[in-house]
C-alpha cells in the first residue's frame, strides 16, 4: 500500500496527541505520541522542568531535546 503526504492524518489514532515535529511515535500508547511526559510540579520541587522521555524516543535525541527545551525552543 502506498501512502501519500495527504494521507498521513488517516494513519494517526484518534487518541494520539502526536503532531508533525513531535519526537515520539504517532502510535505510541505510553505518552500518546508526544514523546515525553510533563509532570505537574511546583517550581520548588527538584524534578520541576525535567523531561521524562518515552522509550519510543531515540536515545540520541534526548540531549538535543533537553537543550532545546532549556533554551525555550520546545513546544508546550
Amino acid at each position: 500500500m502506498t501512502l501519500y503526504v495527504h494521507d498521513w492524518q488517516s494513519q494517526i489514532p484518534s487518541w494520539s496527541l502526536w503532531q508533525p515535529g513531535s519526537p515520539g511515535k504517532f502510535d505510541c500508547t505510553i505518552y500518546k505520541g508526544t514523546g515525553w511526559l510533563r509532570r505537574e510540579l511546583r517550581p520548588t520541587q527538584q524534578e520541576f522542568g525535567r523531561l521524562i522521555f518515552c522509550e519510543c524516543v531515540p536515545q540520541n535525541l534526548h540531549a538535543k531535546l533537553s537543550m532545546e527545551r532549556s533554551r525555550g525552543g520546545g513546544k508546550e
